[in-house]
């Protein structure tokens, strides 16, 4: 795979798909560290997009492409995307999805459906250590918020040929509303709380909000 990294280039990375399912595929590249997610916890990444996070964002927002004619959307456990985030910063990149993934004719593109998220690294050695039950807790939510993104791209730029992408305002309005809708799926049907995990970060962005409304934007432009 071609991984975008912080100087706007592309990484090469390696790759090996440890979990298969209906709707994803999950690969971790070879070179994350040790200890991070087995099979079992790669599948049930697979299992939660399968059965909750695809139906419910293509049921509301539209449909996903299938440039790369496999029928499953990548997600990629890599190393690349701890490096985004420089050491000690106050946040963290968890993954993304780029949309040049979906322009097979640009540099860099891998002509085919991918997210990318980050790896269990709890010695640091890529970026600040990050536990497995960190990463694990943020991806879910992730994964709904940028397929939202996924699905966006491919109904305004793929089959509306809108000539620019969406307002950045509008595009995450739209991708945290994805969370809530799957969070829905899940209220009073899971004695795992899923539900709180997908519902979270809307929480915390609009408490942040509320608490210093005269230094937080609603209006995302930095």
């Amino acid at each position: 795979f071609s991984v975008l990294n912080s100087q706007n280039q592309s990484d090469q990375v390696g790759a090996v798909a440890l979990s298969v399912a209906t709707r994803a595929a999950i690969f971790v590249d070879t070179l994350a560290p040790a200890g991070g997610f087995t099979p079992t916890e790669l599948g049930a990444f697979a299992d939660r997009f399968d059965q909750a996070i695809h139906p419910q964002v293509t049921s509301v927002f539209g449909s996903a492409s299938d440039l790369d004619a496999n029928g499953r959307i990548v997600l990629l456990f890599t190393p690349a995307v701890n490096r985004l985030t420089p050491r000690n910063a106050s946040g963290f990149i968890g993954g993304f999805f780029y949309g040049n993934d979906l322009l097979p004719t640009r540099e860099g593109s891998n002509a085919g459906e991918v997210f990318y998220a980050l790896v269990p690294d709890p010695t640091g050695i890529h970026s600040s250590a990050r536990s497995k039950a960190q990463v694990a807790g943020v991806v879910p939510a992730i994964l709904a918020h940028e397929f939202q993104h996924m699905v966006h791209f491919n109904e305004r730029i793929l089959v509306r040929g809108a000539v620019s992408q969406e307002a950045l305002w509008l595009s995450e309005a739209l991708a945290q509303m994805a969370e809530e809708v799957v969070a829905r799926a899940y209220d009073g049907v899971d004695t795992f709380a899923s539900d709180t995990l997908f519902r979270d970060g809307t929480r915390v962005r609009a408490r942040r909000y509320l608490q210093g409304p005269d230094t937080v934007s609603v209006v995302v432009t930095t």
